[in-house]
């Protein structure tokens, strides 16, 4: 019975986030939805892998990259491209990849719902997984940031896991839940920075341990850590590289996307200044990131 009420809250949480998913578009108002992530990943269909930008992890912008290859790739009998390639149709008619990319939001935010009532199931109870997974599916932020194409709700999984691990490796001390909660912790860094945070139920844990076995709990803690940072690497990796897209001042890109054919435009030194044409705000202007930027973004996110 627990399974049927689970997979309806399931569907009802897919089925709002998806209710209307493509309103205001062709146009997007969110600068986060409309700078961050969506169109850092069209970039890389004319540009290398590296989103050249580290204010927020990759995991998602790479989601986003993987999803439309597919959509127009091995799927391309289902997904047309009337203006022939990818850019092109982002740039002349963006809805579908926006609808592609908030879709992906909304199924990363029902896989973190799952991952949250198999976790307070294995602590707690089946009651206590239902109740989890009902308030979490249905609460008013993971609705609203699971209805934008942004990168908050990836997170969820990981931070689940993490925290499940972590409490098994505190009451059972073995060495594979410590490495698994750092592997969890990882991944939802991958996504969200912030998300680093899921690390301290594993120092908790191997803190708890310590009278039990001194040389498990710091052996699991080093386990733990590591297992983190590789999985932070592997969902982002590029952060944890040098950029290879430097390049003078002259290269800032404009971010206004015009909606006139011609817009107006004036030189200020060796910068492109888009002036106030009608169009949509997508950002600030791109600085050309430097090595030693990705580099510190990159330990950041590692070590958050």
């Amino acid at each position: 019975m627990h399974r049927i009420v689970l997979a309806g809250i399931l569907a009802v949480g897919l089925a709002l986030r998806l209710w209307n998913i493509d309103y205001g578009l062709p146009f997007v108002y969110s600068i986060d939805e409309g700078s961050h992530f969506a169109s850092r990943a069209i970039e890389m269909f004319w540009q290398d892998l590296d989103p050249g930008y580290y204010q927020n992890p990759a995991a998602f912008t790479y989601g986003v990259y993987g999803l439309l290859r597919a959509m127009y790739g091995p799927l391309g009998f289902l997904f047309d491209l009337p203006f022939g390639n990818v850019t092109e149709q982002f740039d002349k008619d963006p809805t579908e990849i926006w609808v592609a990319a908030r879709s992906l939001a909304a199924v990363l935010c029902i896989v973190g719902v799952a991952a949250t009532y198999w976790a307070a199931r294995r602590i707690w109870g089946v009651r206590e997984g239902l109740v989890a997974a009902a308030i979490l599916c249905f609460a008013f932020l993971p609705v609203a940031y699971s209805r934008v194409a942004v990168t908050d709700v990836g997170a969820m999984t990981g931070v689940a896991l993490a925290l499940l691990f972590a409490v098994r490796a505190r009451n059972e001390g073995r060495l594979v839940d410590f490495g698994l909660a750092g592997a969890a912790a990882g991944l939802a860094v991958g996504f969200k920075y912030t998300a680093g945070l899921a690390l301290l139920p594993l120092g908790i844990a191997a803190l708890a341990r310590l009278r039990a076995g001194p040389a498990r709990a710091l052996g699991g803690l080093a386990l733990g850590s590591a297992l983190a940072v590789v999985g932070s690497w592997l969902s982002t990796r590029t952060c944890c590289r040098p950029s290879t897209r430097g390049g003078p001042i002259c290269a800032i890109r404009p971010r206004w996307r015009p909606t006139s054919p011609s817009p107006a435009r004036s030189r200020a030194g060796s910068r492109t200044i888009w002036t106030a044409s009608p169009g949509v705000w997508a950002g600030p202007p791109r600085w050309p990131p430097s090595p030693a930027r990705s580099w510190s973004c990159g330990a950041t996110g590692s070590a958050a």
